[in-house]
């Protein structure tokens, strides 16, 4: 009785491949009749009695999956395979993006990537219904107000990664935050009570301070 074993990610006919925390599918199959007792060893200390187990690698490395198989007449068929589980993925966004963009200038986002299984796919979202398929996109709003770019990393072996950078969006010169034209800005408000306030006391030294006259 021949049994074959299968894993659900593999990189060609004779090997698999997965990244650490990724579930891998493995299930078999035979020629005879069932029903089974199911005995999985994936090779980290992990079992399983299940037909079609899913299984998670907490560490990369290789492994020998085992299965021993029972047939309804107590007879025991085992099989072999291995696996290569990969570390798993990392991504991070650069200290180097900057969190203010202004309407109309690209914002230059990026987001490095090192382990799991490349080629690694990228999606930006960029919190206005805008998106793309670069690694690292330059991206211009055309209205000003806070937004998420959000990037969904995935590799070749089924690891995802998520990360989100978030953006103020300023209308060119500050002009959302300026004052209605004829206003003081804030700055020229409290140099001008500065100026009002020494005026003032001068002019109470100089009134305390004058010698009086006496009346003739």
């Amino acid at each position: 009785m021949a049994i074959r074993l299968f894993a659900a990610l593999t990189i060609n006919e004779s090997a698999a491949v997965a990244d650490a925390s990724v579930a891998v599918l493995f299930h078999a199959t035979t020629a005879e009749t069932g029903p089974f007792v199911y005995t999985w060893e994936f090779g980290d200390g992990v079992t399983s009695a299940s037909a079609a187990p899913s299984h998670a690698y907490a560490a990369s490395g290789s492994f020998r999956i085992v299965l021993h198989l029972i047939d309804p007449n107590g007879s025991v068929t085992t099989a072999a395979s291995s696996i290569e589980i990969h570390p798993a993925m990392m991504a991070y966004l650069p200290a180097t993006i900057s969190p203010v963009a202004t309407v109309g200038a690209p914002v230059e986002l990026s987001v490095d990537v090192s382990a799991g299984t490349p080629p690694y796919d990228f999606h930006w979202v960029f919190g206005d219904g805008t998106d793309s398929a670069e690694q690292n996109p330059g991206h211009a709003y055309t209205a000003a107000g806070s937004f998420v770019a959000t990037v969904t990393i995935t590799d070749a072996a089924g690891g995802v990664t998520q990360l989100s950078q978030p953006l103020l969006v300023e209308a060119p010169g500050g002009a959302a935050n300026a004052p209605p034209p004829g206003s003081l800005t804030t700055l020229e408000f409290v140099a001008g009570l500065g100026v009002a306030a020494a005026l003032a006391g001068a002019l109470v030294w100089w009134i305390q301070g004058r010698p009086s006259r006496k009346s003739r």
